[in-house]
């Protein structure tokens, strides 16, 4: 065995590869001469961006997305340590006085506990950024209504009114002026009344497009908009009836002209609003046969009639009545109450009543069943004469009345 190494000289072959590898072990850790990195894609890391905008009002618009590709040269050991995480690529932004392209220089920083590796290359030599002037604009708020939105019969969408009308938009003047208007748009609903909605507020292009981006701010995200509704109905007029006079309900047939009239206003007072009362028709004062008067059509606060109508012609055409004068002496005074000293006399001797009523029972009435009386209560009795109001009734007769208004005259002397 010996003699084969001998004769292939593998001891001496042996021996040359392990000083060989000692020797390079010895230069690799005891005198470490340079290599090279690689690092790719590295991001820039911009610095000064908050003086750039509160200082310069301006803000970088692009190129803050620039990656940056670079070879390292060092020892091995302090390249090992650096990555494309832990480099970064120093581009300081108050470098930058105006709005425009700029091309601006960065600086490779590497890790704190590496000091001698140097930048061998570095690709691009420069990062491009562009920046753009802060301004701000005023836009009005435009109230789109969907095409799904229902208004229900009989309703009317009267206003719309956003709050604010206004809103400023502050952001990037490139940006800005590309932002023809301010929009809020309704969802789907059913309107039926008033309401307020929280929309929220979309920022339109001259091409009619939203413009979506995070440089751009407004005061609010959403505003509220007012929706007044009004409703419309038909409403019928009508008269509430005295019975009197001899004549009942049933005597009098009453038209009012126009029967009905449409009211626009409130919804809330128009669901229950169902009739419009024109005022009262009092039988007692109406004669026999066709008479007309016109009353004014008073709607419910916040309504109005839609045609613009004021009045209405109320005609009530009473038969089947009679009427007869009979004149009656018995008058009298109830709650005198002259002033001391003093006494009320009555002047009036003869009151002529028109009696109404069925002809067989307006037969039967005689004066005798006729009163007047004159109620002083309330009256402010003065010496001399006057003249009052009085009441006409009548006793002992049913279905019949007597028709008009009465007065009498007295005379307030010194007592004898």
């Amino acid at each position: 065995m010996i003699k084969w190494l001998k004769k292939h000289n593998i001891l001496f072959w042996v021996l040359s590869l392990l000083v060989s590898v000692i020797l390079w072990l010895y230069v690799q850790v005891s005198l470490d001469p340079e290599s090279t990195k690689s690092l790719n894609n590295i991001l820039i890391t911009p610095v000064g961006e908050e003086t750039l905008l509160t200082d310069r009002n301006l803000r970088i618009m692009s190129g803050l997305d620039t990656t940056v590709s670079l070879r390292l040269r060092g020892r091995p050991a302090d390249l090992e340590q650096c990555n494309e995480q832990n480099v970064q690529v120093i581009v300081n932004l108050t470098d930058i006085w105006e709005s425009g392209v700029q091309n601006l220089k960065y600086d490779i920083q590497l890790p704190g506990t590496v000091t001698g590796p140097t930048t061998d290359w570095s690709s691009p030599s420069y990062v491009t950024l562009t920046s753009d002037k802060i301004i701000s604009r005023v836009l009005d708020i435009e109230v789109v209504m969907d095409g799904e939105n229902a208004i229900a019969d009989n309703y009317n969408l009267e206003r719309i009114q956003p709050e604010p009308a206004q809103i400023r938009v502050t952001g990037p003047s490139k940006l800005v002026n590309g932002v023809a208007r301010a929009r809020v748009t309704s969802s789907a609903l059913e309107i039926d009344r008033a309401m307020t909605l929280r929309l929220p507020v979309e920022l339109i292009d001259l091409d009619g497009n939203a413009v979506v981006s995070d440089m751009l701010e407004t005061e609010t995200r959403e505003i509220s908009v007012i929706l007044d509704v009004s409703m419309t109905k038909d409403v019928p007029l009508e008269v509430d009836v005295i019975e009197g006079g001899g004549a009942l309900r049933r005597h009098a047939a009453i038209t009012v002209s126009p029967a009905t009239i449409r009211l626009t206003g409130d919804p809330g007072i128009l669901e229950n609003t169902n009739r419009i009362t024109l005022g009262a028709v009092d039988l007692s004062k109406t004669p026999n046969g066709t008479t007309r008067s016109t009353m004014p059509i008073k709607p419910p606060n916040e309504t109005a009639v839609v045609d613009g109508s004021t009045d209405a012609t109320v005609t009530v055409n009473i038969t089947g009545l009679t009427v007869m004068r009979i004149d009656t002496e018995n008058i009298s005074t109830v709650g005198d109450r002259p002033p001391a000293g003093y006494e009320v006399n009555i002047v009036t001797q003869t009151i002529p009543a028109m009696v109404r009523g069925p002809l067989s029972s307006v037969e039967l009435v005689s004066g005798h069943n006729i009163r007047v009386v004159a109620d002083l209560t309330d009256w402010e009795l003065i010496v001399g004469q006057q003249t009052v109001a009085a009441q006409v009734s009548i006793d002992g007769v049913a279905d019949v009345g007597v028709l008009g208004d009465y007065k009498i005259v007295i005379d307030v002397i010194k007592s004898t």
